[in-house]
């Protein structure tokens, strides 16, 4: 069985058309004929028909070599299409559509039979996979996670840059909010409120350390007395010291106190010996303590 891409990109070629000469002949714009040869899109037995008249050749040429699957798939009734290399059940009810792939054609005619039937016994659509995953999220509504309770479901939505989407769900916070959480940053245990358990903390924090001056500066003393550079400075990997490949110059950058020491040198011997100098000035107080302890 041959794949559309393939097939009609083989068959143009043979006959020396070009998309420009395809869409004068069929009136379709030549980015759709691309589309269909590359597989990215379906088209129906209309367009299919008129596409082998001009290239001269059956319509079951352009799809699969098999006549008889060929002839199977057109004697079928609609809903069912073939866009890439998947075979596309869809039917419309009542405003509702329910749709699913198959990569054979034998399996996608008899599921879309089994489909029709049971609706016509029924009346009823089977649900699609994004609805039973809905249903099953459904579930977690009135369940609490730390300090958030699920009270319903929003979504899906895009984030930013992203092509998927995300199901949220809005949750009623203990301290009175309401927020909308990715349905996996709950489920995970990422997200433990709207936000007011992470600020309790940063202020029990600030309040320990505010009142601990000889806690708060033990961490200023060892923060000093690491030579280790920090995680973010990959260019050097000496502490203080950054490269610009931009401005094409090494940055020697202190802080003591709320005060910077900044200073850019052309070589990183020149901004070591910078950073030597500022240290030992600014660091002897320190160090003394530290031995007197």
């Amino acid at each position: 069985m041959n794949k559309i891409p393939n097939r009609i990109k083989e068959l143009r070629k043979q006959k020396g058309v070009t998309f420009n000469d395809l869409s004068l002949a069929t009136g379709f714009t030549t980015s759709s004929i691309s589309r269909w040869e590359e597989g990215s899109r379906g088209f129906d037995k209309e367009k299919a028909i008129l596409m082998a008249k001009i290239l001269e050749v059956k319509p079951s040429e352009l799809f699969i070599s098999d006549e008889n699957n060929f002839q199977t798939y057109w004697n079928t009734e609609k809903n069912i299409t073939f866009r890439g290399d998947k075979y596309i059940v869809s039917i419309m009810r009542k405003g509702k559509k329910y749709s699913r792939s198959f990569d054979k054609l034998e399996e996608a005619i008899r599921h879309r039979d089994i489909i029709l039937k049971d609706y016509k016994e029924t009346g009823i659509l089977p649900k699609t996979r994004t609805e039973e995953i809905i249903s099953s999220y459904r579930e977690l509504i009135g369940k609490k996670f730390r300090r958030l309770t699920v009270i319903d479901i929003v979504g899906p939505k895009k984030k930013k840059d992203v092509k998927r989407t995300y199901t949220y769900l809005l949750c009623h916070c203990d301290c009175g909010n309401t927020c909308e959480v990715e349905i996996f940053n709950l489920l995970k245990g990422t997200i433990l409120s709207c936000g007011c358990l992470a600020l309790e903390k940063s202020q029990e924090i600030g309040k320990r350390f505010g009142k601990d001056s000889e806690t708060s500066e033990k961490a200023r003393v060892s923060n000093i007395l690491n030579s280790n550079p920090r995680k973010t400075n990959k260019t050097t990997q000496i502490k203080n010291i950054t490269y610009s490949p931009k401005l094409k110059s090494y940055r020697v950058q202190i802080t003591r106190r709320g005060v910077h020491y900044t200073k850019r040198f052309p070589s990183l011997a020149e901004a070591i010996d910078y950073k030597e100098v500022v240290l030992n000035q600014l660091d002897k107080d320190v160090r003394q303590k530290q031995v007197k302890k």
